[in-house]
């Protein structure tokens, strides 16, 4: 049976990786709202402690176990049985192939060669979601798909991003989307208020956006510092709340306005 680790022992970047990935999805599936993620969020890349990252997620569905010990396991003995079937097996094929196999005749053709091979797989670059470019294709989907760039609140992160909107036709209902590469419905429809804020993503200043995503190092002191969270929501004015942290945790945000005026920063301090 694998050793877990004692509470306070130091986390790792493995387990805050797989404690935010439990923070994404509650906030996929509606345990949280834009503002709890983030908070959320932040505590993760803020844990130094196993026990911290713990209680980050101590109230939510899917919380992640606490890490087992990372040592290699004791290689299993082999069955002796196993073993001797292994054996058997390429004696067998052994024979069979000394029995059956020949020299051709003469070499393959080159075309033949050519229509064999494998085909080279189709590549479609995706960008960062949690960056300009990430939001702008976001946009143009939610476009394409919906017929409009209005939702409750949103949240982009490496490879996803997470959306609250009224049902079309039924404002007094909320659905939740997640988005990779394409839409999926996220939980149960849910009541809503029918005066619930909304925000608009074509009024997000992408250039701003950018200027400010190329300073957040800065901004957050911390000059290894990688944005890995954006989101945006209806809080008097519409914000886009930004955070940056490192491989080792330290990090801060920056909350802007959707023109990209400075509403708050929080820097990382020793």
């Amino acid at each position: 049976m694998a050793k877990r680790y004692p509470p306070n022992t130091r986390a790792g970047n493995r387990d805050r990786e797989a404690t935010a990935v439990v923070v994404d999805a509650a906030f996929g599936d509606g345990q949280l709202n834009a503002a709890e993620h983030h908070a959320a969020a932040t505590a993760v890349a803020k844990a130094r402690t196993l026990d911290q990252l713990a209680a980050v997620v101590a109230d939510l569905q899917g919380a992640v176990s606490p890490p087992v010990d990372r040592r290699r396991p004791p290689k299993r003995p082999v069955p002796w049985f196993a073993a001797a079937t292994v054996v058997a097996a390429l004696v067998v094929g052994g024979g069979a192939y000394s029995l059956t196999h020949r020299d051709p005749a003469a070499p393959r053709s080159a075309a033949a060669t050519a229509v064999l091979a494998d085909p080279e797989p189709l590549v479609i670059p995706t960008p960062f979601m949690a960056s300009a470019d990430g939001i702008a294709l976001f946009r143009d989907r939610f476009r394409e798909k919906f017929g409009n760039t209005v939702v409750d609140e949103v949240s982009f992160t490496e490879s996803s991003a997470y959306l609250s909107m009224a049902v079309p036709g039924q404002p007094n209902r909320k659905i939740s989307y997640s988005f990779r590469g394409g839409f999926g419905v996220s939980g149960e429809l849910e009541s809503r208020k029918i005066d619930t804020p909304t925000v608009d993503l074509d009024d997000i200043d992408l250039g701003a956006l950018q200027r400010t995503l190329e300073e957040i190092r800065t901004s957050v002191n911390v000059p290894d510092a990688q944005v890995y969270y954006i989101s945006y929501a209806d809080e008097e004015p519409p914000s886009l709340h930004i955070s940056a942290k490192n491989s080792f945790g330290e990090g801060g945000y920056v909350i802007t306005t959707a023109s990209g005026e400075l509403v708050r920063a929080s820097a990382f301090s020793d």
